[in-house]
Formats: C-alpha cells, sequence, structure tokens
C-alpha cells in the first residue's frame, strides 16, 4: 500500500482533558486515581499534604522507585499505556489497566510540577504540566511542548526514590469540611478486611486532622452474611446473627452450610453483607450504606455509593410497598474480586464502573442472588422475634396509644386548618419589617432584627407543630428527611435565647460544631426538643440562683445512632412525680400542663426512639432522647 492511501489518527490536544478533567467526576476520584498510581509503581508509602497558605498546594508523595527520563517519555507521555515500572511491584497487580490515571491531575489542579527520582541517580527528573496549554484544540498532543530538566530537589536523599506531584492553582479551594471528605474516602478506598501489604496512605494538613489513613470496619450488633465460590463451583456460606435474638430463636449464633453452583463464568470471588443495628461507628470510619466492589484490595466505583443500586435493594423494597426486610441505611456489604481471578470484569474509561458484558451480568444476578437468600433470613426471624420477644408487647401497646389519639386527631386536625392563615399574616408582616430595617433611610434598630428572627422563628416552629399535627390526624408519622443535626440544634438554641425575656439565662450547645446528617422526621424532634428547651426555661426562671444555665449536647447514643441532651441547673424535677413523668399528664410547679413530655414519649417511641430524665447533682435536670436513623 503507498504512502498516500494510508491515514492516521492525530489526535487533538484536548483530548487531554477529555481523558482527565472532563472524564473524571469529582475531586474525591482523581486524589484515589493518584493513589493508585503510587501503587502501581511499588510504593510502600505515600502521603498528600495539603498546604493550607495563600494559594493553597496539594502534594502527592510516593517512596515508589521513580522514573527515569526514558521511562517518564515510555510511561507518562504515552497516553493510553501503562506498565510496572519496577521490580519492587512484580508481586502486585496492576490497578490501573487503562494508562489514563496520571491525567487525573488535571481535574484537581491547573498546574502540575513531577519530580521523579531513582535511587541510583543523583538528580531528580522535573516535568512541569500547564494543563491550560492542551486548551487549543487547533494543536494536536504533540504539539504541546513540555519542559522538562534534571535537579536537585531536597525532596529525595541520595539514596532515595520516588515521585512527588505538586499540584498549584488548585481548581477548588479546600476546606476542612472537604478535607475531612476526602480522608473518608481514602478510608474506604482500602477493602478493611482484605489486607494490602506493605502500603500506607499518609493525609497530612497543618492543623486539621491528618495521620495515617486507617480503614476499619466496625460491626456492631446485626446480622452477618459472609459467602463464597470457587473456581469449581463451590459454595461456602456462614450466617452470623444477634447473640439476643439467637437465645429468643434457640438457635447457633454462627451457622454454616455448603452447596454447588457450577463454574462461575465470572471466576472465583468472596463477599459479605451487615445489616447493622448500630451503623453510626460505621459511617464515621468512612463507610457508607451499600455493597461496594474491591478488586485486589481497591474500590471500584461506583457500587455501593447513594446513587447506585446495581442490586437493586431500594428498586426491591419500593415494589413490595417498602416491606422489604432490609432497610438501606442499616445494609453495607463487601464484594471481593481480582484482576488474575475476574479478567473478565473490566473497568469502563472512566473508572466508574465495570463493563457491562455477559460475565459482569452474571456476576451481578450471583451476588444479587445472595443478597436476597440473606434478606429472605432476616425477614423470617425478624418475624418471629418480634412475636416471641418484649418487642411484640411494644408494639400492642403502640396500637393501643394509636386509638387514644383519635380524639387528639380530630381536634389536631381542625386546629391545623385554624392556624394556617394567621401564620401567613405574621410571615408577611415580618417580611415588610425586614424591609424597613434593610431600607437605610428608615430606622436601624438591633432590637427590630432581633423581633424579626423571634417572629420568624416563631412560625417556623408554629408550622412545624401544625405539620406534625395533620400528620398525626391521619395516623402517619413525621416525614422522614435528611437534615444538619447539629445545624439544626445550634438554631433552636439561638430560638430559645431569644425566647428568654430576661436575657440572664445563658443557653449553649456542646457536639454541635461539626455537621451531623440524620434521617428522621424534623417536626417530631421539632415537638420534643423544644419542649425539653421549654420546661428548662421555665425551671431557669424560677430558680434564683445565677448563674442560670441550659445546656443542649449532641453525642452518639449508648444505644441508638443519636443522643441529645437538654440540661438545665433549675430547682430539678419533684420525686413524688418522677416515677409517672412520661405516663400521665402531670402539672408542674412552673405552670405546665404535663402534656408535652406524654406526647413527647408517644411520638418518639412510635418512631423507634427512646426518652427519659435523670436528675442532676446539685440540682436540676436533664432531659434526653435517642434514636436511630430511619429510612428516608
Amino acid at each position: 500500500m503507498t504512502e498516500e492511501h494510508v491515514l492516521r489518527f492525530e489526535p487533538s490536544a484536548y483530548i487531554q482533558h477529555l481523558l482527565g478533567k472532563e472524564l473524571i467526576s469529582n475531586q474525591w476520584i482523581a486524589v484515589a486515581e493518584l493513589v493508585k498510581n503510587a501503587y502501581d509503581a511499588g510504593a510502600r508509602l505515600v502521603t498528600i499534604t495539603l498546604h493550607r497558605g495563600h494559594p493553597q498546594r496539594l502534594h502527592i508523595k510516593d517512596d515508589g522507585q521513580g522514573m527515569s527520563l526514558s521511562e517518564f517519555k515510555r510511561i507518562w507521555m504515552t497516553p493510553g499505556y501503562s506498565e510496572k515500572p519496577s521490580a519492587r511491584s512484580a508481586d502486585r497487580p496492576l490497578l490501573g489497566e487503562k494508562g489514563i490515571g496520571r491525567f487525573a491531575s488535571d481535574k484537581l489542579a491547573a498546574d502540575l510540577t513531577v519530580i521523579t527520582k531513582q535511587s541510583r541517580e543523583r538528580a531528580a527528573l522535573q516535568v512541569i504540566f500547564h494543563w491550560g496549554y492542551f486548551d487549543d484544540r487547533s494543536k494536536s498532543l504533540s504539539e504541546i511542548e513540555i519542559p522538562y530538566a534534571h535537579v536537585n530537589s531536597d525532596e529525595f536523599g541520595q539514596y532515595e526514590s520516588g515521585t512527588l506531584l505538586e499540584l498549584t492553582n488548585l481548581r477548588t479551594q479546600w476546606d476542612l469540611p472537604a478535607w475531612k471528605r476526602l480522608k473518608r474516602e481514602l478510608q474506604s478506598l482500602v477493602s478493611p478486611f482484605r489486607t494490602v501489604r506493605g502500603f500506607k496512605i499518609v493525609a497530612v494538613a497543618d492543623g486539621w486532622p491528618s495521620g495515617e489513613v486507617v480503614s476499619l470496619f466496625q460491626a456492631y450488633p446485626g446480622y452477618k452474611y459472609a459467602f463464597s465460590v470457587t473456581r469449581g463451583g463451590r459454595i461456602a456460606r456462614t450466617l452470623s446473627r444477634p447473640p439476643a435474638t439467637a437465645a429468643v430463636l434457640h438457635r447457633q449464633v454462627e451457622e454454616k452450610e455448603r452447596s454447588y453452583y457450577g463454574t462461575p463464568p465470572f471466576g472465583p470471588i468472596s463477599g459479605s453483607f451487615y445489616y447493622l443495628d448500630k451503623p453510626t461507628a460505621a459511617k464515621k470510619a468512612g463507610f457508607e450504606p451499600g455493597v461496594a466492589i474491591y478488586r485486589d484490595g481497591f474500590r471500584v466505583e461506583p457500587y455501593g455509593r447513594e446513587s447506585d443500586d446495581w442490586l437493586s435493594v431500594r428498586s426491591w423494597k419500593a415494589s413490595r410497598h417498602g416491606h422489604a426486610p432490609i432497610s438501606p441505611p442499616r445494609l453495607f456489604g463487601f464484594i471481593d474480586i481480582s484482576r488474575n481471578n475476574n479478567p473478565d470484569l473490566r473497568d469502563l474509561t472512566n473508572r466508574e464502573g465495570l463493563i457491562d458484558n455477559p460475565s459482569f451480568q452474571a456476576f451481578q444476578q450471583f451476588v444479587k442472588e445472595e443478597f436476597q437468600r440473606f434478606a429472605a433470613i432476616v425477614e423470617d426471624e425478624k418475624a418471629r422475634d418480634e412475636t416471641e420477644s418484649p418487642a411484640y408487647t411494644a408494639q400492642r401497646a403502640t396500637e393501643a396509644r394509636t386509638v387514644k389519639h383519635a380524639t387528639f386527631s380530630e381536634i389536631a386536625s381542625q386546629l391545623a386548618h385554624q392556624l394556617r392563615q394567621p401564620l401567613q399574616v405574621i410571615r408577611s408582616d415580618a417580611d415588610s419589617i425586614e424591609a424597613l430595617v434593610a431600607n437605610p433611610v428608615t430606622i436601624r434598630d438591633p432590637r427590630l432584627a432581633d423581633s424579626i428572627r423571634s417572629i420568624k422563628a416563631a412560625v417556623r416552629d408554629i408550622n412545624d407543630h401544625i405539620t406534625l399535627m395533620q400528620r398525626m390526624s391521619a395516623s402517619v408519622a413525621g416525614q422522614i428527611i435528611t437534615f444538619d443535626l447539629a445545624t439544626w440544634l445550634s438554631e433552636r438554641a439561638e430560638a430559645a435565647r431569644l425566647q428568654d425575656p430576661t436575657h440572664q439565662i445563658s443557653i449553649r450547645t456542646e457536639g454541635c460544631a461539626e455537621e451531623r446528617n440524620v434521617v428522621f422526621s424534623r417536626e417530631v424532634l421539632a415537638f420534643v426538643i423544644d419542649n425539653f428547651i421549654g420546661n428548662a426555661l421555665a425551671a431557669c426562671n424560677a430558680s434564683s440562683d445565677p448563674p442560670r444555665e441550659i445546656v443542649i449536647a449532641l453525642s452518639d447514643g449508648t444505644e441508638m445512632d443519636h443522643l441529645i441532651l437538654v440540661n438545665d441547673n433549675g430547682p430539678g424535677v419533684p420525686d413524688n412525680i418522677r416515677p409517672r413523668l412520661f405516663s400521665h399528664s402531670v402539672p408542674s410547679s412552673t405552670g405546665g400542663t404535663g402534656f408535652g413530655l406524654k406526647y413527647s414519649y408517644d411520638l418518639i417511641s412510635e418512631n423507634g426512639g427512646a426518652i427519659g430524665f435523670h436528675p442532676r447533682s446539685p440540682m436540676g435536670a436533664t432531659f434526653f432522647v435517642q434514636f436511630n436513623d430511619q429510612e428516608a
């Protein structure tokens, strides 16, 4: 064939952005790709350092073998090509098979300086990338000039080797929540059950949480179901149930079985499902509910993320009208595959999923059937446990309370209808006052601003209570939503300060400095917490001993996910009414009817939570509520 009859591709320089910045969905995946590159380079340690000055800089340094100029040209400068550059990584499976992970740096920063050194070399190789140069679509990829030099670097000693990525002109400014998110993502990057030998990740930011990133999954009491299938098709299963459930059902805590599947077209795999009574610790360790896939010890995106339902857990529950036995917020799972044992389970180009081929479809169906087998066991045992345990008695008590609510429900429905209109008037007046205060011509008085905040807080609170009463009138619990409980409690504390006419009561929060997302009914909590705070204000106003103080504290529950305490140093609760505090409408010495505590108890109980009281020494009271996340 003559030369004039031959065509050749000439990629545009812009293809670099398509393989990097535009292909990778977020900064967390970008950092993970660069960490996996370090692993492929034979690194034992990779350190991620955020320099928080102005401007910020991000450094990712590893102690791998480094690259010579010829290796750099062959490996880094050839998109789509990958190899293990060192003998040190010979016993490691290659994580980056696409040869484009290096372009993840474009997602993080506009400029990249690579400093890489081999132990036998005195000088390091320095290569500088300005990703903006690749914006010119009229230029070919090979026309972009990338300067390099051999330099003496303080980053590596004479006999040390490794690679440093210096990322500058960051595309996103990192704040504390973003840094914590990165640490959580790195915690879940490595499987907590499959040791990645000889590899450690460290994250450092001056003044922020720093240190080694440890992947530790804490499985609190709950169900565990482990399974595996060999290349020959032999299946092994192990079920572990909570000891209390085992005792009620007269079963062993752990049971095993074996069966035969046939030769799996996807290869040998193993996995485990956890259905936890208390998932908070797992979430804090960086693991979100869902069933994740790990290949050779590293996470495969996006499986197990909230946006991904690859096992149809949520859709299955929806198809059963919410009556499926497994609640997704309490389900965690880990599926282990490997590049050597499962060669047909291959990455999509964007590293966010596996190619949907026949092997993946068979793999997905197998794991789905194992999950449904596990869910059926949980459903059967929970149904039997409910009829044979105190929980069944509690359910009957709930049904009795529902009947008692009938009269209240009718009143609540009418009251909700009548209060809507005046609420609109209050809201309109508050907006008008706000407009006057904002006008520089009108009088500026800080008391007006306080009044506005007070009116709006009252409107919001009344609206929440009305919504709750309407739902109660229809025998429906409060709407389950996801919200930041720490911020919400801080807002309740501020509203309480505005309610104090004397301004002589100190009202503060504890444990609310960091974001804490919960899945629960905000209306139910508003009814309960406002009742607690109102009682605490009344108690403090009844006390003549300064200083008077109310503390609203948030922490992990002892038996449930979340615990809220409202402490005051008022005169306390008289001994004679403590035993019936939540069971009857007990009028208080400060003018309360006792209605609020009774219905607070009923509301929290019906939503699976717990409420209580204990005295403080030398005086005062603590009212508390604890609850688990619910399914939205």
